[in-house]
């Protein structure tokens, strides 16, 4: 996607393979191309994540498959048919009042449901990060998506997996600073779940489960 505006189907589409790997034990390569041409989340130029969400979410087919649909990189007509088992069950905001929650209500959430996708002010600094903790602290607006998948509170920083190739950053991450350049605002979460039965637009949505919890207790002696 390029750099314009938000860029929201790479982070919105990782946070699903997160879910569905965690929920359903499934190492899904999911199409950011099927979210792209037929969402209504946005294009090539900007978007938001949300969107797709709520189509994965409304009863109608899930998204296709990488191999089935490959990236192109372009606002290419929505033609994605056949058979899409992977539907949103549910998703929310980390914090449905505040645009930018807390850490510790991030962390709680990332425990809760795996990756979150959040938006984050990405300046030239941000661009060119190579590598270390990357500690800005840009108020500018934000105007790009990614996906949070962990922490370190030695460093004091999250974990954060962009959507420029694994030749930026480390690996296609990063570490940056808690509170850095609006790090972790819109947070949200989504879960996955594998519908075989959605086969049409006239499927009625994933039937709905019971999820347990995850909790993760450290003792420090």
């Amino acid at each position: 996607e390029i750099y314009h505006g938000i860029t929201y189907g790479a982070p919105a589409v990782s946070t699903l393979e997160a879910s569905n790997a965690i929920i359903n034990g499934a190492q899904s390569d999911l199409a950011e191309q099927h979210a792209l041409s037929c969402s209504g989340g946005g294009n090539c130029w900007g978007g938001w994540y949300t969107p797709i969400y709520d189509w994965l979410g409304a009863g109608k087919d899930g998204l296709q498959t990488e191999q089935a649909v490959p990236y192109q990189g372009s606002d290419d007509k929505c033609s994605s048919g056949g058979k899409t088992p992977y539907e949103v069950e549910t998703w929310g905001w980390v914090d449905p009042v505040d645009t930018q929650p807390k850490v510790d209500e991030i962390k709680a959430a990332m425990c809760k449901y795996g990756a979150i996708t959040a938006a984050v002010t990405a300046t030239p600094a941000f661009i060119a990060y190579s590598g270390g903790v990357f500690d800005e602290r840009s108020n500018s607006q934000v105007n790009h998506a990614v996906t949070l998948v962990g922490w370190d509170d030695s460093k004091g920083a999250w974990l954060l997996r962009n959507s420029w190739g694994t030749n930026w950053g480390e690996d296609g991450y990063m570490w940056i600073e808690y509170g850095s350049n609006n790090v972790g605002a819109y947070s949200a979460w989504a879960m996955v779940e594998e519908d075989a039965n959605a086969a049409n637009n006239s499927n009625n949505g994933p039937v709905v489960k019971d999820f347990s919890e995850r909790n993760l207790r450290v003792t420090n002696d």
